[in-house]
């Protein structure tokens, strides 16, 4: 071996490289570590690992590698930025505004890190606070687009719409880190729809998904596995085939409950419900159902089809694959309890109904229903983190393609599967929300606690990643109810797409 230690961990650094480009992780930590082992500052292996984990979305073991990055890297305040985003993903704020005033402490001029702490004190309610913050590092650093972004946020809070524009029209010109570009576009254009500004609010929206379809052009665009799983569920799941799928209890786990929809359906209003009664305990987006596919082959130690041969799995198989998920489960969610009943709320989750059916015949599902065009625009309006799902998020004619595979999915699921299934109405469930809601407890099978009319109070408060977390600490409202109208003439050229849902789904 080459005796320099310095060459010698530059060799494992670029191995790790090849087996990262070879979707080799594993293989390329373990030559990082060692890398790290020779040359204990070797910040780019350091930084390789933590990098990792993020992609996986492992953030909890993300966590030591940048701490120890922010103690030898040049440029640590990225690492303290990673951090408070690594925090900021597992929920846990107060480390994440720390991690944020570190960064800034270590680099003055780093902006977005004073946006993105904004963002943390906005989710807490904290508006003086985070006006008072901004508005002395805007005396002390002078005007800039991050900033006047950040301020104009408050401002939308505070409900000073009028004062918010200017603010964002400000920022737009000055420009901020272009990463961030589509996010505030966006911002504004929500800011416009306030002032009742429709047509350019979509002009807005439109530019933010064309800048955030710009950003992510160099992600893969493999077929997702949600495109996969719909073909196989279309294809291969018949009720003759699944009639004798168990309904038996094969084990002493409590039933998990499920939620799904399409997104910006009311998923999360429906999760933080069930949040609030003391027998539950939420997972706010966690996809162990399609890891646990993915891998079932090496859960069951020989091969198995995804979907098509759910028909050939024995009790034994349904055991240790449930085993699996439960372990990943107790892993992943915090405060975890085998006492306690797992809500596993993932929309998309709509397409793995037969996965769900064979492994969890008992467990209740519930589907929450939202009129298709509010649904779909609301969809187009966010900017998502990039997935396979949100990749049909970027202009709306996709959209409402991707909601009409979905549900064309979830009507066939529906037919073919004797499902424990609650179909509840967005729209209803404003209009007479404690009602819908004791028929959703009714359906889980568990006993009624007035506290669920209280899940916005912060008695109930829990960090929630989607965009929908303003929304939960607040009581119910039809705010969101038929927005899709300020939009018809945007939108009436793809509505067809979407027809037969609307008519089947009793939207007309």
């Amino acid at each position: 071996m080459n005796s320099n230690p310095q060459t010698t961990a530059h060799s494992l650094l670029v191995s790790g490289l090849k087996e990262e480009q070879k979707n080799n992780p594993i293989k390329a930590i373990e030559l990082y570590t060692l890398a790290i082992n020779i040359d204990p500052k070797n910040e780019e292996a350091v930084r390789r690992i933590s990098n990792i984990f993020i992609a996986h979305k492992e953030h909890r073991k993300a966590i030591e590698p940048l701490k120890y990055l922010s103690t030898i890297a040049k440029k640590a305040h990225i690492a303290h930025f990673n951090l408070a985003a690594c925090y900021t993903a597992l929920g846990e704020q107060r480390n994440a505004e720390n991690s944020y005033l570190q960064a800034i402490k270590r680099e003055p001029n780093f902006w977005i890190a004073y946006a993105l702490y904004t963002d943390i004190l906005i989710r807490q309610k904290r508006l003086d606070a985070a006006e008072n913050f901004l508005n002395e590092a805007r005396e002390k650093h002078g005007v800039q687009g991050e900033l006047e972004w950040a301020i104009a946020k408050v401002m939308v809070n505070k409900e000073l719409i009028e004062k918010a524009i200017p603010l964002f029209e400000k920022a737009i010109d000055l420009g901020i880190q272009k990463e961030f570009n589509a996010k505030m576009l966006s911002d504004y254009a929500f800011a416009l729809e306030k002032v009742k500004n429709y047509a350019k609010s979509f002009e807005y929206h439109c530019k933010a998904q064309a800048l955030f379809k710009r950003s992510n052009s160099h992600l893969p665009k493999n077929t997702s596995f949600h495109d996969i799983t719909i073909s196989k569920s279309l294809k291969y799941v018949k009720r003759e085939e699944c009639k004798n799928w168990t309904t038996e209890k094969l084990d002493n786990h409590l039933d998990p409950i499920f939620i799904i929809g399409f997104p910006r359906s009311g998923t999360t209003l429906c999760e933080q419900v069930l949040h609030s009664h003391s027998h539950l305990i939420t997972t706010d987006e966690l996809e162990v159902i399609k890891e646990k596919s993915v891998s079932i082959s090496e859960i069951l130690g020989r091969h198995m089809n995804h979907i098509r041969d759910w028909s050939k799995l024995t009790e034994h198989d349904i055991i240790t694959w449930r085993a699996s998920y439960f372990d990943e489960m107790a892993k992943r969610i915090r405060n975890y309890s085998p006492k306690l009943r797992i809500v596993d709320k993932l929309p998309i989750q709509i397409v793995h109904l037969a996965t769900i059916r064979r492994f969890f015949p008992n467990s209740p599902i519930i589907m929450m229903k939202r009129d298709p065009r509010d649904s779909c625009l609301s969809n187009f309006f966010q900017t998502f983190e990039h997935n396979e799902m949100t990749n049909n998020f970027y202009d709306i004619k996709s959209t409402f393609k991707y909601y009409a595979r979905v549900m064309k999915c979830y009507k066939h699921l529906k037919t073919e599967l004797d499902l424990n299934l609650l179909e509840v109405k967005y729209e209803e469930m404003c209009d007479d929300f404690e009602s819908h809601a004791r028929t959703i407890i009714n359906h889980i099978g568990e006993p009624w606690e007035d506290n669920v009319l209280e899940y916005y109070k912060e008695k109930n408060a829990r960090f929630v990643s989607t965009p929908s977390y303003s929304a939960i600490t607040n009581t119910v409202n039809k705010n969101a109810v038929g927005k899709w109208c300020h939009y018809r003439d945007n939108i009436q050229s793809h509505v067809s797409i979407i027809k037969p849902f609307i008519k089947d789904f009793g939207y007309e």
